[in-house]
């Protein structure tokens, strides 16, 4: 995909505990990423992401622009991601095992209640998988055709 002319632009301003090598992750890659300079012409949409341990971030340099403090930005991706896992557990925890269970070499699944789930030892069982759930009710622990 070509990134047009016009299209918002993220500039790093790299110092010692930030570079764009670090923050490339973070966008797809049609987001254009360059460093910043002060010589370089930066429109009012584009986003500079600077260093919370920058001192020259938070001059008056940076203050006509979108700036992004690398450090909040990161804290909360990983609050995000660890609300999502936490409020979604049962989802990600069958959907995991599901997966696992395409596996032709699995004999035995387990499922039920917490029972099943603390109760049962998959380690102790060669080729088994545990699908079971704390406080699940009995009518998902049932297969039904």
């Amino acid at each position: 995909m070509k990134v047009q002319d016009n299209a918002m632009k993220v500039f790093i301003k790299e110092c010692k505990s930030l570079s764009l090598e670090q923050v490339r992750f973070l966008f797809k890659p049609s987001v254009t990423l360059s460093i910043y300079n002060t010589d370089r012409e930066i429109n009012l949409d584009d986003v500079v992401v600077v260093s919370s341990a920058d001192e020259e971030a938070n001059s008056n340099e940076l203050s006509d622009y979108n700036v992004l403090i690398y450090e909040n930005v990161f804290k909360e991706i990983i609050e995000n991601i660890n609300k999502e896992f936490c409020e979604n557990y049962d989802y990600y925890h069958l959907l995991y095992n599901l997966n696992k269970s395409k596996n032709p070499d699995i004999t035995t699944i387990v499922s039920g209640s917490s029972y099943g789930l603390f109760g049962f030892e998959t380690s102790k069982f060669e080729n088994s998988l545990n699908l079971s759930l704390a406080s699940q009710d009995l009518y998902y622990a049932e297969l039904h055709e």
